[in-house]
């Protein structure tokens, strides 16, 4: 075989792969497209059928309970859109709610946290839409590493409208969970931050697409992902391997709570292991018995509580009820 030939035939796998590879990016990273990481309705858990059969009803209390919609833009001139609740009582103490992967905005994920937040933790709340999802502007998703700079814009947002004197705790589910403890492991984190709430959040973004890609997607993540990431740092900013967030949570030091359903399989239940042993700040585990992925809320609802009221408030969750 001549070498013109072998270098034809070189060539023309390196531009399938490349093609390959650029597909991969467009399906999990740009904002509209056909592909979502979610399960079939067949196999939708007993917490997401309730989910999905009480949505309206939900959705009606928000509504009447009120909200303001509210905008900023992001570094890259992006308009984001995010929905303020204030609590039924004066208060200080808010929370900032960041939500997952492809969910339908943050009004949606955050139904049933809301009324927690506002009724029974007396906490106002700022639920937002990420880059590249529902209301806000963006085409690529920030996978929590870009997600984490416009964090840091809505805390400022927060600092400015409400007050210096404001107590303020992060609060993020999946990929919104790297999110918000990405955003608390930054040397620019406002004093106002008190704490942060993980729930099922992955190890890193390139440990997750890894294992995505694998169990989802049926696809060789070598040398496919590499591409991908590569065509991601040239479209959207940044590489995947950059979005580590076991190195983020080496540096924060204000006290987290991760959450973890011990059944998830989308984020696996390793994962929060890996997290809690990286964190040096003080730090709390709660995994939630037989909860599937982003499923802790409705799961156990009153343990949820309870934990959270420990981090916001102080006061000593039930050791008996704690499961590590």
């Amino acid at each position: 075989m001549s070498i013109s030939v072998i270098l034809l035939v070189a060539g023309l796998i390196m531009l399938a792969l490349a093609a390959a590879g650029y597909r991969v990016f467009q399906i999990i990273s740009l904002r509209n497209t056909s592909f979502q990481l979610s399960i079939s309705p067949e196999t939708l858990s007993p917490q997401k059928e309730y989910f999905y059969a009480h949505r309206n009803e939900q959705l009606e209390w928000l509504e009447k309970w009120g909200y303001k919609t509210v905008y900023i833009k992001n570094s890259q001139k992006k308009r984001l859109a995010g929905y303020y609740f204030e609590a039924n009582e004066p208060t200080d103490k808010t929370v900032l709610a960041i939500h997952g992967y492809r969910c339908d905005g943050g009004f949606e994920e955050y139904m049933y946290h809301i009324p927690m937040f506002l009724e029974k933790l007396q906490m106002n709340v700022l639920v937002v839409d990420n880059r590249a999802h529902h209301h806000s502007e963006g085409n690529y998703i920030g996978f929590g590493w870009m997600d984490r700079l416009d964090c840091l814009q809505w805390l400022d947002w927060l600092i400015e409208q409400y007050g210096p004197q404001q107590e303020i705790y992060l609060q993020g589910i999946s990929m919104g969970a790297a999110a918000v403890l990405m955003t608390a492991g930054e040397q620019s984190l406002p004093e106002q931050v008190k704490g942060v709430i993980a729930d099922c959040g992955f190890s890193s973004v390139s440990e997750e697409l890894r294992y995505v890609m694998k169990q989802v997607m049926k696809l060789p993540t070598f040398p496919l992902l590499h591409i991908a990431s590569l065509f991601n740092k040239l479209f959207a900013g940044f590489f995947f391997s950059e979005g580590d967030t076991r190195a983020a949570v080496q540096r924060i030091r204000i006290p987290v709570l991760f959450i973890h359903g011990d059944t998830d399989t989308f984020v696996p239940t390793s994962m929060v292991h890996q997290l809690y042993q990286a964190c040096s700040a003080p730090k709390e585990l709660y995994l939630v018995k037989s909860a599937a992925h982003a499923d802790a809320y409705l799961s156990d609802t009153e343990r949820y509580y309870q934990f959270v009221r420990s981090l916001v408030y102080g006061q000593t969750a039930n050791k008996n009820l704690k499961e590590v």
